[in-house]
């Protein structure tokens, strides 16, 4: 008992005496640099038989800046400077100096200031380094912790999602018998809830995975106008209903090396955007041109809400949504912008937002030259595809 008590009261001195010296590190770290000075110049006199070793000024020098900073260092290369004066000085005349040892003090008046302030920016930036080390690390693994806990959740909230999907358009189909217009209704509710809530928690999953760089492209030729034609038909009923008009303006012989799932869900989720802030009445037009060159420009161009520059920079962050009064009357999460991007960007290329002259706005993709295969035929223009 008496051990751990004595124990307990040496850590705790301890922790008393470093406190302290972090406390006033201007008075410890000098008087440790005299400390020093005394015991190395005894120790060098009586032992090695050295009278006046330089090398323990700059060990003073050095141990105070290391562990104060620059302004302990340099204090203490002023105490390291009287201490060598009166070292130095003639016996029986104070700071008065031979020759030989007024150029030794001219020496070290020159370079012990400049020692205690290379050992203090070198500590200082060496701290700096460790602290964002320590805070990279940190985020890092915030990181890790976020994309198990989107995955699981995700995961989990997959399974009972699709369950309700399945489970209500069979029984809204009737396979276990008749069900009135009215039941019909409540289901065609409920499986779109349950449809709404699956995408956006496949759009949280997507997002989580492109900003962990854990996405991976399955890359092969893909024929740009067929999946442009396919991601077309998929809004077509939004687009019928809203009374817009959609157009493709694309050449039929543009072959591309990606990812054919990744790229039609960034054609998807423009159009999607598109048609939504388009009103009744307008136009959705999508134009691809590609040039060995420049590579393959994908434009989507809407008739609708014109952004201003702060809700284009807005919108292509996670999770926000234009400022403007008009884009507050539409749903959404503000994921598609930023998934869109991150696809592209893993394609080598880039999404970008533009005003139109007139009125709306267009997206504008872009692949390197990379991505472009072959040209088999001359641009020409297609027919439009059009919902009225």
């Amino acid at each position: 008992m008496g051990a751990k008590a004595n124990g307990g009261g040496l850590k705790s001195a301890a922790v008393t005496l470093r406190d302290l010296a972090a406390r006033h590190r201007y008075l410890v770290g000098p008087l440790l640099t005299l400390a020093i000075l005394v015991f190395i110049e005894g120790v060098s006199r009586t032992v090695f038989a050295i009278p006046n070793p330089a090398v323990i000024y700059f060990t003073a020098v050095v141990f105070a800046a290391f562990h104060g900073g620059i302004g302990p260092g340099l204090v203490s290369a002023a105490i390291t400077l009287i201490y060598a004066a009166w070292f130095f000085s003639k016996p029986g005349a104070l700071f008065s100096f031979a020759p030989d040892n007024l150029a030794r003090l001219f020496v070290l008046l020159i370079t012990t200031p400049g020692v205690a302030l290379m050992v203090g920016l070198l500590q200082r930036r060496a701290a700096r380094t460790t602290a964002l080390l320590l805070e990279r690390d940190g985020a890092r693994a915030a990181s890790q912790v976020k994309s198990a806990f989107v995955a699981n959740m995700s995961h989990e909230m997959r399974t009972p999602l699709n369950a309700i999907l399945g489970f209500s358009e069979m029984i809204e189909r009737g396979y276990w018998g008749a069900v009135t217009p009215k039941q019909k209704e409540y289901l065609g509710d409920i499986r779109h809830s349950a449809a709404h809530q699956l995408a956006l928690v496949n759009d949280l999953l997507d997002l989580e995975k492109i900003e962990a760089g854990m996405t991976e492209l399955v890359e092969e030729r893909v024929l740009l106008r067929e999946e442009l034609d396919k991601s077309l038909k998929l809004i077509e009923e939004r687009a019928r209903a809203a009374n817009l008009t959609l157009t493709i303006e694309a050449p039929e012989d543009i072959t591309l090396q990606a990812d054919r799932r990744r790229l039609r869900q960034i054609m998807i989720n423009l159009l999607s955007n598109a048609v939504k802030f388009t009103p009744a009445g307008g136009r959705v037009t999508i134009e691809a041109t590609a040039s060995p060159s420049t590579g393959l420009t994908l434009i989507v161009v809407n008739t609708g809400v014109r952004l201003s520059d702060a809700d284009i920079q807005r919108i292509l962050k996670p999770f926000q949504q234009a400022e403007s009064g008009v884009a507050h009357t539409y749903e959404g999460t503000g994921l598609g912008l930023p998934i869109s991007k991150g696809l592209a960007e893993l394609h080598g290329g880039s999404l970008e937002i533009v005003n139109r002259r007139n009125d709306g706005t267009a997206v504008i993709v872009r692949f390197p030259p990379s991505r472009v295969l072959e040209r088999t035929a001359g641009p020409r223009g297609a027919p439009p595809s059009a919902a009225a």
